[in-house]
């Protein structure tokens, strides 16, 4: 009677359970799919209205919902779909914003997706999605390389795969996907080989004799040789790697440890684009963390898969091993410092704010965001190959600190410089390295107000001045820039043509630039002139054209040249409109980089550089330092060209156009520029007739002509005197 009555029970509490547990699964799915609907429709509501996706936290307020679905739900289907539509909404929230945590936050939940929802349809989505941010925003192509073809590997039937093929072939990069046959078999040695190692793991006693290794490596290796191009075979390259690893810890021997890392070596080195290449790199900078006793090879190590792997799985651990073994590997970094120069008043501690960057493989720029002025020196190191360092940039600040809130270290990644790291060097010091892999020159100087240090550094140094440019007599007392040599230009002699122009409409977001009551703001005018130019200069020349900006959104001063450089542009174009406080003045004048004596220009630079006429004359230094005659005869020689154009076209169309000349001054944003650049003020918001004109959109584009109209003033100056000139030796 007993069992009988225990049965029963067991039997009621099962249907029990049965009958609930159902109950509370379809009570959470249906929480998850009212929460997943409401998200939705505010999804739908904000790309509905372009006023609500001007401000921020109507974003916010629709991705909250997706994320909290992610967070009570995990692992429910909405909450994949959840996934994809709150990566989606960062990334298109940052064409808005224009910050790069949004990116961020969009190519981590795009990554996700597989990771957690590997079997969902949305999974190949998300890596396609992640590799285009890789690509077009990151500047990371080998990541998105890995990126398309884990599509191929993982999800070779799904509707991204063809996408993923056409993205990897334009490219230029290798398909490898397994052939039918050799697929087959390549699984059915990999599946022996891997119940082999499992069996070999499993028994202490078999770890014991080496024949049992050996008889495991030989199946891998067979793999490795007959299917070397395919999937099974980077596979069995990386268990090779793990399984030598393994030997050593049982044997101890040095050559098998060696083999270990020879073999992660070359999954690396033949197979960089495989999922698996970036963890073979961890296992080769774990195994010389752990068992070589070498912090500096270490260092180096980890630091490959932060410059090869920069979004990958492994590369968060790989930092923290990096920030770690940093601490004891940066009092070694020491060697002679070159004064670099006295930042101001140097009253007080200063603060590491901040690092940022701006790169391509062949450019970078750097910029170290302080609270006050310091005195600086700096260094390059050049790299150690027997202690297998890299070359660095080191730069000492005096009397600073760092400040709590920024990262120890930033990653840069670009070919050119891998990492930007801020330590205290000694009580007083702060010492800012600068990691590279080629550094062929670099230059660093420092802007004020804020006040911060900007390096910047190119992958091979310039070609050598044929012949010893003139020096150039200091100006005293020029009130506007003289008329550019008539002789022929070093650029000219070198051949050197227009492809491709930068243009900068000034100011933009919290910096509105020259303002009057009623909403009128100089950002917005010039925005128009430069997008009018942009396709004026697209459609007349069939040149390239970039704009530092295309919607209203705040740039730093030394951000916009760096735009340039990194586009290899062989002009750049600086849009600005004018004011003074007596309303009567008023015209068009052009501006190229140089110290000003004259007032008004030192006026207006000081307007434009948001800074005080008295850091002007701290500018004297930095310019002896950064600029070379050649450049400056080329900027002149635009400027003058422009000027010409651009008043002359005006002039025919309206009247009372006043020429105010062509002058010289030291624009920030035309510092570090590695082209002819110039600066245009376009009138003067602050007289009544310019003001109205300004406001007009067929004045701007008679604007945009008149600049255009230079331009070819310009270009048929360069092919006057290419045609003119002959190099030495040439007969007559």
């Amino acid at each position: 009677m007993f069992y009988q009555l225990k049965f029963i029970l067991f039997v009621t509490l099962a249907s029990f359970f049965c009958l609930f547990a159902p109950l509370e699964s379809r009570a959470a799915a249906k929480d998850a799919a009212s929460m997943l609907t409401d998200a939705d429709s505010c999804r739908k509501s904000l790309y509905e209205s372009s006023n609500k996706m001007k401000f921020r936290h109507n974003w916010e307020k629709c991705i909250g919902g997706y994320e909290r679905l992610i967070t009570e739900y995990p692992e429910s289907d909405q909450a994949a779909w959840a996934l994809y539509q709150a990566a989606r909404m960062y990334r298109d929230m940052f064409q808005v914003s224009q910050k790069n945590s949004d990116m961020d936050q969009a190519l981590k939940l795009f990554r996700l997706l597989p990771q957690h929802h590997e079997n969902h349809r949305l999974a190949d989505d998300g890596l396609y999605w992640a590799g285009e941010i890789l690509r077009t925003y990151k500047n990371a192509p080998e990541e998105a390389y890995r990126s398309y073809l884990k599509i191929l590997h993982d999800h070779p039937s799904g509707d991204m795969a063809p996408k993923a093929r056409t993205r990897i072939q334009e490219m230029g990069g290798k398909i490898v996907e397994p052939q039918a046959a050799e697929s087959r078999e390549g699984a059915r040695l990999l599946e022996r080989a891997d119940l082999c190692l499992d069996g070999l793991l499993k028994s202490t006693e078999k770890k014991k004799f080496r024949h049992n290794w050996r008889k495991c490596i030989e199946i891998y290796e067979k793999i490795v040789e007959s299917f070397p191009e395919t999937d099974q075979g980077v596979r069995a390259l990386y268990a090779l790697g793990g399984l030598y690893a393994e030997m050593y810890g049982v044997s101890r021997r040095a050559e098998d440890l060696d083999e270990a890392i020879r073999r992660y070596r070359q999954v690396v080195e033949r197979y960089r684009s495989h999922p698996v290449a970036e963890q073979a790199q961890f296992e080769i900078a774990m195994l010389v963390h752990l068992h070589r006793n070498s912090p500096t090879q270490a260092y180096v190590e980890f630091l490959k898969v932060e410059i090869m792997f920069p979004s990958g799985a492994k590369c968060t651990e790989a930092r923290e091993m990096l920030d770690r073994l940093a601490v004891n590997l940066a009092k070694a970094d020491t060697g002679p410092a070159t004064p670099a120069g006295v930042g101001g008043d140097e009253s007080g501690t200063a603060s590491v704010k901040g690092i940022r960057h701006w790169s391509t493989p062949n450019y970078t720029r750097v910029v170290v965001d302080l609270d006050n002025p310091v005195r600086y020196r700096h260094n390059l190191l050049e790299a150690d190959a027997a202690h297998k360092k890299p070359a660095r940039i080191y730069i000492d600040l005096d009397r600073a600190v760092v400040s709590k809130d920024i990262e120890s270290a930033v990653p840069i990644k670009d070919g050119l410089l891998q990492r930007a790291r801020a330590g205290q060097y000694q009580p007083e010091t702060v010492r800012v390295v600068l990691d590279s892999e080629l550094v062929g020159e670099y230059k660093v100087f420092h802007l004020h107000d804020p006040f911060r240090i900007v390096v910047d550094v190119r992958r091979s140094a310039k070609a050598e001045v044929p012949g010893k440019p003139p020096s150039r007599p200091a100006r005293k007392g020029v009130r506007k820039a003289d008329a550019p040599d008539q002789g022929v230009s070093l650029a000219r002699q070198l051949g050197l043509s227009v492809r491709r122009v930068v243009i900068d409409p000034g100011h933009g977001g919290k910096d509105p630039g020259c303002n009057l009551p009623g909403g009128v703001f100089e950002k917005d005018i010039v925005l128009d002139v430069g997008k009018i130019l942009a396709e004026r200069i697209r459609t007349r020349f069939g040149w390239e054209v970039f704009l530092t900006r295309e919607c209203d959104e705040f740039l730093p001063l030394e951000r916009r040249t760096a735009i340039a450089n990194m586009h290899k542009a062989d002009l750049f174009i600086s849009l600005h409109i004018n004011a003074h406080k007596n309303s009567s003045v008023h015209g068009i004048e052009t501006y190229f980089l140089n110290m000003a004596t004259d007032e008004n220009a030192v006026m207006v630079a000081a307007r434009e550089n948001a800074t005080s006429e008295k850091n002007l004359s701290d500018l004297q230094t930095i310019l002896n330092e950064l600029m070379m005659n050649t450049k400056i005869e080329e900027s002149s020689r635009l400027a003058h060209s422009v000027h010409k154009g651009l008043v002359g076209h005006v002039g025919s169309k309206y009247k009372n156009v006043k020429n105010l000349g062509v002058k010289q001054a030291p624009f920030y944003v035309l510092i570090g520029a590695e082209m002819p650049a110039v600066l245009l003020e376009l009138g003067f918001l602050t007289n009544g007739t310019e003001k109205k004109r300004l406001m007009d959109k067929g004045y701007r584009r008679i604007l945009a002509e008149g600049i255009s109209a230079g331009l070819k003033n310009y270009l048929d100056d360069i092919e006057q005197l290419l045609g003119a000139w002959k190099p030495a030796g040439s007969p007559s």
